[in-house]
């Protein structure tokens, strides 16, 4: 399989890696893809609105509904916007709902087709590559990535956003679906190693459930396999090359 284009480590260097965990630095801030993120799993079940998060204009939207409509449908940008947070200091200045409308206006997001009827395609990955580097970050399209890629990525300091089916990965389903995988986008964090092979991963899923699924979860490699469908971004930071 052909390596990614960050993949600068050779095999070696991870193979000889020492027992332990790794992560990216500096590890970003959470952002959960619901504003208050206590109520994301009542959300998810319906047992409330979206419209009701009474948190809802914290993330800069004009009304409920609008935010309603895009929070269930911001993991993409959510993970963007936490390395973006992390590596340029954008929430001084850019807000969720802000950071949304750009990266729609670039292609990120096609809500309706060319006849007006609403469509769903999720988020598109190249126009949130173009989104990152309007503020001096650099990234990529990986369309072939592997768990020894994101962990060499880890190594190398680049933030991995890798596509899982978002069910299987917050402990919702054990198996994921044939054909399943992927439809969701979480932020790869770090790895923890056993001195020969990966034993899991470290993410920020914006719609995990509770705290341990939300913030520096860990995920087992068997798990995180069952829902990855192999594809993501990766982002580095402006002086990285």
């Amino acid at each position: 399989m052909k390596e990614n284009a960050f993949d600068v480590i050779s095999s070696h260097k991870l193979r000889d890696l020492p027992k332990g965990d790794y992560f990216v630095t500096p590890i970003p801030h959470y952002i959960a893809q619901f504003a208050s993120r206590d109520l994301v799993s009542d959300i998810l079940d319906k047992q409330i609105e979206a419209e009701d998060d009474p948190l809802w204009k914290s993330f800069g939207f004009e009304t409920p509904k609008e935010y309603a409509y895009w929070s269930q449908r911001l993991c993409g940008l959510i993970c963007v916007k936490m390395v973006l947070d992390a590596l340029s200091n954008i929430s001084v200045t850019e807000t969720v709902a802000s950071l949304t409308k750009e990266a729609v206006n670039l292609g990120g997001y096609e809500v309706c087709d060319t006849s007006g009827k609403p469509v769903e395609k999720g988020w598109f990955y190249a126009p949130l590559i173009d989104l990152i580097k309007q503020y001096g970050l650099n990234g990529e399209v990986c369309v072939s990535l592997s768990t020894r890629d994101l962990c060499l990525n880890i190594i190398n300091n680049y933030f991995s956003i890798a596509s899982v089916n978002p069910k299987v990965i917050r402990n919702d389903l054990e198996i994921c679906p044939e054909g399943k995988k992927g439809g969701h986008l979480v932020l790869v964090l770090g790895f923890k190693w056993d001195g020969t092979q990966c034993l899991g991963f470290y993410i920020h899923n914006p719609s995990g459930r509770v705290v341990s699924t939300q913030e520096n979860a860990f995920i087992s490699i068997e798990r995180f396999e069952e829902a990855f469908a192999n594809r993501g971004l990766v982002l580095k930071g402006e002086n990285d090359e």
